[in-house]
């Protein structure tokens, strides 16, 4: 939920349509992340991020750290800006960015 509050926080990304993936996270009060677009799990476990012309804008949030077991993080063709947060130096399991 940080990575989705870090990202919604920013006023560039206010416009996002209602169904955008970030917006479904947690939605209804649901902590269910099996059912949250965009998000691959094993267990429960995040394993794979897919947010990929999504439209977001801003930094990539130091958050994204602590999905230790992340192998797989696709932020393509959106606006990010700024540099690649040492946290994802934590991620030792992540084979694609």
């Amino acid at each position: 939920m940080a990575v989705r509050n870090h990202w919604i926080r920013h006023s560039e990304n206010a416009d996002l349509p209602a169904d955008h993936s970030l917006l479904t996270w947690g939605r209804l009060g649901t902590k269910d992340i099996t059912s949250w677009k965009g998000i691959s799990v094993v267990g429960q476990t995040v394993t794979r991020v897919y947010l990929g012309n999504s439209g977001l804008s801003g930094t990539i949030p130091p958050g994204i750290g602590a999905l230790t077991n992340l192998t797989q993080l696709d932020l393509h063709s959106n606006q990010l800006t700024g540099s690649i947060p040492p946290e994802i130096g934590e991620l030792t399991n992540l084979k694609s960015l």
